[in-house]
């Protein structure tokens, strides 16, 4: 099962993009401190010290949790798996590509990821998404919050670098 994300209703940073690109043909150095920013921000989720605006955790669930790991929260953090390949580029598990010097391909291998970002009716595990862009974070941090915007600056200022020299 493969999971899209649309994250730009007004195509605002699809139209940078493109512009950036028609400007300088390649958008290596952008894609990476975007992607670097990405992984970064993503430790906000797991710092969470309760539920945040995920759906809480079941009291047989949470007491499970408890006695086999010592913690409740943060909620998506059991093995550490999931955490470690959203907020580590390097970790085998993380997905992080730039291709053809105009596309960022982000995300994670691991295996259970799809059914928390799934809205896929299931009976055990609610939809609790972790993959985000703009303003439907979880975990309230202003970098999370405005990332879609500061994405947009960093376009912004690589095309005027560029076109300065």
């Amino acid at each position: 099962m493969e999971l899209q994300y649309a994250f730009d209703p007004d195509n605002e940073f699809v139209k940078k993009l493109e512009k950036a690109f028609e400007a300088t043909q390649d958008l290596t150095i952008p894609l990476t401190l975007m992607a670097r920013e990405w992984f970064k921000s993503n430790r906000s989720i797991f710092k969470l010290k309760g539920p945040g605006r995920y759906k809480d955790l079941s009291p047989k669930y949470k007491a499970f949790k408890e006695s086999v790991i010592g913690q409740v929260y943060p909620i998506l953090k059991f093995s550490g798996a999931l955490e470690d390949s959203i907020t580590n580029p390097k970790d085998p598990s993380a997905i992080n590509f730039i291709i053809n010097k105009n596309t960022l391909i982000l995300g994670t291998k691991v295996p259970y990821a799809i059914y928390h970002q799934s809205n896929e009716p299931r009976s055990k595990m609610p939809y609790r998404p972790f993959l985000f862009v703009g303003v439907e974070q979880i975990a309230p941090q202003d970098i999370q919050q405005n990332r879609l915007k500061n994405w947009i600056k960093i376009l912004d200022s690589y095309v005027s670098q560029k076109l300065e020299k």
